[in-house]
């Protein structure tokens, strides 16, 4: 079974010493259903962009984004979802 990543989006935050916001996100790693956290990680955002772009075009079946708070990643909503909910 192969190692798999697992990150978290905690937070998204302007940067008082940058001028880019900073990205904070938990680590977990495991294989199967077994995950143990790795730690904490803060970043900009564009570092951020740049862990995640190259660990997805080297092991994508391996990693794992949770945003929950919908601080990274827009919200997909389709079409038939749209009409359903206007």
């Amino acid at each position: 079974m192969s190692p798999r990543f697992h990150f978290t989006v905690i937070g998204k935050y302007e940067s008082d010493q940058r001028h880019e916001p900073q990205i904070t996100a938990n680590v977990g790693a495991g294989s199967g259903e077994h995950f143990v956290h790795a730690g904490t990680r803060t970043m900009s955002v564009s570092e951020w962009a740049a862990l995640i772009d190259a660990l997805l075009r080297i092991i994508p079946e391996s990693v794992e984004i949770e945003d929950a708070r919908h601080l990274i990643i827009e919200p997909v909503v389709s079409p038939q979802d749209a009409k359903r909910s206007a």
